[in-house]
Parts: structure tokens; sequence; C-alpha cells
């Protein structure tokens, strides 16, 4: 690059304010600068942060309702099980991230008249700033980032007519890595890469035992041809909080809905002679597929059980689903 301007503090800032308005970030919280911004240009992280450059770092999205945050506490649970996998110190503890997130959503005014119901906690605990080696012990201490932002749902026409899903060549993660919600998140990059580029929704990949797993960010879960409601097990899959939840609340499915609910290994053969299959997730709730590949699912439309999933689990965040 010829002519490249040296640029003073104020020019800096003048320029990453004109890039980086994003209005839907309300809120951040630094640990690293001790204190929350609503300014998106200030909304910065330390470039040589392991998280940044090695991906050294764990993370959680929640939901906000107007009821709060939904499944707070088994987030943060799942969040610090997933630090301790990689011996990744936290500072602070589950009631003092709760507290940090109340007051950041308070500062946020997230839900507001404007998005009623409508909100995100993105929360990231990295190794720290420091250096640029992969050494985790250079770094000066974990960090916590944590940005309150504005959500809006998936539109309605995808739970009417629902989505496609293929089988992804991305392998999954291997071994614990699989069980740690790590912000080392290429391989699901990719499998999404992959989907859009063929046209697809969504992709899910298999085991080397050919076992279905989840998709880049999104559970599985499938009404098979027994009309059992079934998910992969937790062995090679992340633990979804939202999908533990919708398979408490799939007791009280309507009478006959389902004959039994359970994890199981779970083949391409199942999904493609399944009733009904579906996404579910922090942001998407319990979405349908009706296209699994090639084939139709559900006669290419929703099933009963997907929309009375869906509409159970809108209820238990606190929103109304129609």
């Amino acid at each position: 690059m010829k002519n490249m301007e040296h640029l003073n503090r104020n020019d800096w800032f003048d320029r990453i304010a004109k890039h980086n308005n994003n209005r839907q970030y309300k809120a951040m919280f630094s640990s690293w600068v001790g204190g929350v911004v609503t300014d998106p240009a200030l909304m910065l992280v330390p470039i040589d942060d392991h998280m940044v450059h090695r991906g050294d770092g764990v993370f959680e999205a929640i939901r906000v309702t107007a009821a709060g945050p939904y499944l707070l506490k088994p987030h943060l649970e799942r969040l610090f099980a997933s630090a301790e996998k990689i011996s990744l110190k936290v500072s602070l503890n589950i009631g003092e991230i709760s507290q940090v997130c109340e007051n950041i959503l308070e500062i946020a005014k997230i839900p507001d008249e404007s998005s009623p119901g409508e909100g995100m906690l993105r929360i990231f605990i990295s190794r720290g700033f420091g250096d640029f080696s992969p050494n985790p012990y250079t770094t000066q201490g974990s960090q916590l980032y944590i940005v309150a932002m504005s959500f809006t749902p998936l539109a309605l026409e995808k739970y009417e007519k629902g989505v496609s899903l293929m089988i992804s060549k991305e392998p999954v993660k291997p071994g614990r890595y699989a069980q740690v919600k790590s912000c080392n998140y290429l391989p699901n990059v990719m499998m999404k890469k992959e989907a859009i580029d063929k046209g697809y929704d969504f992709a899910m990949n298999l085991t080397a035992e050919g076992f279905v797993t989840e998709g880049p960010t999104e559970n599985l879960l499938i009404v098979n041809s027994a009309g059992e409601l079934v998910a992969p097990k937790f062995d090679y899959t992340l633990r979804g909080t939202t999908l533990v939840r919708t398979l408490e609340l799939a007791e009280k499915l309507s009478q006959g809905m389902v004959s039994r609910v359970y994890l199981a290994d779970l083949s391409v053969d199942d999904l493609r002679s399944a009733r009904e299959i579906m996404m579910v997730g922090t942001t998407l709730g319990v979405l349908p597929v009706t296209k699994f590949e090639n084939a139709l699912i559900s006669g290419g439309r929703p099933g009963p059980v997907a929309q009375q999933l869906h509409e159970l689990l809108g209820r238990d965040m606190g929103l109304s689903y129609s």
C-alpha cells in the first residue's frame, strides 16, 4: 500500500467510528478496561488476546426475553465446564457473572419498547492478552467480555415452510473438544459455508462410525419412524442447553404425539426415514426441517411435533409464538 497514513489517536478512533456503528450492539463489558461502554466503536478486544489469534477462549450465547436471560444459570454452568476442560481459570464466579449480566442489560436497556423481549448476551472468557505465542502461561490473566445486543428472530416463513439440511464433509471435532464451546469455531464456519455454497440452510456432520452429530450452532432432534423423539448422544456433540430444556418440555406434548423421549446413536438412514427433523438452538427455538438432502421430510411441510415444541419453548422463554 502506497502513501500509508500515520494516524494519531483521534484520527484512529474517528475512522473506527465510521466503520463500527452497528446499532445492534447496545453495551459491552470488558474486564480488560474495567467497565462498560455503549459506543460500538469502543467495543474492542486486544489483538494479542489469545482468544483472537489462537481461539483460546470459551463463550456462550444467551437469549434475553421480557422474563430475563433465558436459562442463564445452565449457560453459565456450561461456560465454566468448558473453561475447566481447557484449564482456563475464571476470575469471577457464576453469581458474579450473573450480576454483571443483569447490570449490562440494564445499561443496554434490553429488552425495551422498540424490541420487546428480544435481546442477546454474548459472553466470552479469554486466556488473556500479552503476546502472540501459543503458550497459555504468557498472558496477563484471563479476561471477561460481555456484549448485550438486540436480536431479530428468524423470519416466520422459515417456521411455516421449514428449512433444508445436508450432510457436511467437515470432520467431527475429536474427543473432548466436541464438548468444549471454544472460540475456535473454524470447523463450524466451514460447515456453514459448505451449506450456503450448496444452497442449503443447514449442514451437519458425521462421526467416523457414521452417526449424525450437530450443525454449526444447532442441535438435531427427530421424530423417528416409530414415533419416538430422539436426539444424538452428547458423546460427540455439544450438550445443547436449549435442546436439554426442549427434551424436558416434550413431556407437555399432547398425548400420543410421541411415545418416548431419549438420546441415541442416529444414522443417516434414521434421518431419511424420520417423520420429522428439527434443528434446535438458542436463536432458533425449534425449527422444522422439511428437506433432507434430496428427500422431503413430513411431506415437505412442518410436522406437528416441531410446531408444538416451538410453542412450548417460546412460552417457556416468555414469548408468544403463533
